[in-house]
């Protein structure tokens, strides 16, 4: 069991710390609207991914490589369409936007687009996971457990960091060019996407 939680830790903290959409989320929605619009978004995973573990699982013999390209030419596009909206969106002013469920969905929409997860538990969690529950039950959930509390937390304490920072920025330009760059990242990480996409075809 403690195997498989040491292996879901080590793999849940690569992921929380990867540049990528979810991160640029994160790190946007922290900027305009503080750390429990952050936090919300950096929860997304623990909802998006309830059908793509048992999904990725039941499937482990691999998706056909046209597939997994389409995938992520179109969750690219979307990328790069959060990232434009983001750069044309008003700033925020000195108070926090309220915080609604508009983030959240738009994270899940991003992590169901994006391939990484699904390439990911089909190539590396879904074996762990497998593995693990051959074991025992106890140790399937240790696993997921270390993956998702980490993966999560990550992003948390990453949130935390930037919505403190963000009250220091509000008083000059910095906060301008802060959530520019968090949407150039979303826009970035989305052509990343879609050229992986084509290069997969």
């Amino acid at each position: 069991m403690l195997e498989a939680l040491g292996i879901g830790v080590a793999l849940g903290l690569a992921a929380g710390l990867t540049p990528g959409p979810m991160l640029g989320l994160v790190l946007s929605a922290s900027l305009q609207g503080g750390f429990a619009a952050g936090a919300r978004v950096a929860a997304a995973p623990l909802l998006s991914d309830l059908p793509v573990v048992p999904l990725c699982v039941l499937v482990l013999d691999g998706l056909p490589d046209h597939v997994v390209a389409a995938f992520a030419i179109a969750g690219g596009a979307f990328v790069v369409v959060l990232g434009v909206q983001s750069l044309r969106a008003p700033l925020p002013g000195t108070e926090a936007r309220p915080v609604g469920g508009r983030d959240v969905r738009r994270a899940v929409l991003v992590n169901l687009a994006n391939p990484h997860p699904w390439i990911f538990w089909i190539g590396v969690g879904g074996p762990v996971l497998l593995r693990a529950a051959d074991d025992s039950t106890a140790a399937a959930i240790a696993f997921v457990a270390g993956f998702y509390g980490l993966l999560v937390g990550t992003k948390l304490v990453l949130a935390a960091v930037t919505a403190v920072g963000r009250r220091r920025l509000l008083a000059g330009r910095g906060l301008r060019l802060a959530v520019h760059g968090a949407a150039l990242l979303l826009v970035a990480a989305g052509v990343l996407l879609i050229g992986e996409g084509i290069a997969a075809l």
